[in-house]
């Protein structure tokens, strides 16, 4: 199919009122520089105001003071994830000038809903709740309360004088409690935690394999297998076994099937999955999993390393295990290897 472009301008000559002027010229069809000379556009204007804000003369709103001009000042929290216990703001609306003390209770009451805001809905109580906060301080420097007061606020009648705030640390709450406040919050139950524990915990594991062997051809069976391993704490005794299991399970894989086949050229030949044998649930044995609790030291709850332990006992378990006469010193001990160890092949 055959295209063609248009220019975006028009040519030199064109009545249809875009016609360019005697200096410009055209470059790639579409783009115009012109030589003439502009009287703004490409000049240097002066900036009338210039002088007056580089030397300070120049006035702002912030610079206005009207008889009778109200200024405010913000008190802000503290601390962090505080509980509000009460804000006592007598002292500073008993100071001279001090027209109010606004609080999350002067604010309207929002109620449980949501309002489009243009790019999305947005809730109204969690918007109120960051301009001033109510009965919790979400973070240090939320807005808690704010003075007016006649004048501009001076070092004796600093709000974070007159407006006390008293907070302590957040309640703990027990699962029940909390998930009974899913539906006010909305989203699931998350949780983040960070340590840093000094020296160096070791992780040990002893595994237990039975293995049956075809000495015709070559295949191998593994009956049972047994991961007995050194977690530290279980904290998820459950989720410590998964990761045993599947630790294991890549191992007795890699231990039995799993290769690169290469040829004279260097090039993988199996870099399918229906060439490249993995082991499946078809191929592996129940894996019994005992956990031995020996506490970590240096760490807040003696916790080891689950997940990385597993993977390295089973190739050599399997071999020491592989009862044909003949030791096995590489990978895989797939049924090729064993027969050609075992002098049928």
């Amino acid at each position: 199919m055959a295209t063609s472009q248009m220019p975006l301008t028009s040519t030199p000559g064109a009545t249809n009122g875009s016609a360019h002027t005697q200096g410009d010229v055209l470059r790639g069809g579409n783009v115009v520089l012109s030589n003439a000379d502009f009287s703004v556009v490409g000049t240097r204007p002066i900036r009338h105001d210039g002088v007056d804000k580089v030397t300070g003369r120049a006035g702002y709103g912030a610079d206005v003071k009207l008889p009778g001009l109200l200024h405010g000042r913000v008190v802000r929290s503290p601390h962090a994830h505080a509980r509000i216990i009460r804000i006592d703001a007598s002292h500073a609306l008993a100071l001279r000038g001090v027209k109010a003390v606004v609080t999350d209770a002067d604010l309207p009451a929002s109620g449980d809903k949501q309002v489009d805001l243009g790019d999305g809905g947005g809730y109204v109580k969690w918007m109120q709740d960051n301009v001033l906060a109510a009965g919790m301080a979400l973070y240090k420097g939320h807005a808690i309360a704010a003075v007016v007061r006649l004048g501009p606020c001076r070092s004796k009648q600093q709000p974070k004088a007159t407006a006390r705030k008293t907070a302590t640390p957040p309640h703990r709450l027990t699962l029940k409690e909390l998930a009974a406040k899913l539906d006010k919050t909305g989203g699931p139950i998350t949780g983040r935690g960070n340590v840093d524990p000094k020296g160096q915990g070791g992780a040990f594991a002893t595994n237990i394999v039975n293995v049956e062997i075809d000495p015709q051809t070559g295949k191998t069976q593994i009956p049972r297998y047994t991961d007995v391993q050194d977690a530290g704490k279980a904290t998820h005794p459950s989720c410590v076994e998964g990761q045993m299991h599947g630790g294991a399970a890549q191992a007795i894989g890699g231990a039995l099937n799993e290769e690169y086949a290469m040829n004279a050229r260097g090039e993988m030949t199996n870099a399918s999955l229906l060439d490249y044998r993995m082991a499946t649930c078809y191929h592996l044995p129940m894996i019994d999993t005992v956990i031995v609790e020996v506490a970590k030291p240096g760490h807040p709850f003696g916790v080891r390393g689950v997940g990385e332990v597993p993977i390295g006992p089973p190739p050599a378990a399997i071999a020491n295990a592989n009862a044909i006469g003949a030791r096995l010193t590489a990978l895989p001990m797939n049924p090729v290897a064993i027969l050609e160890a075992n002098g049928v092949i």
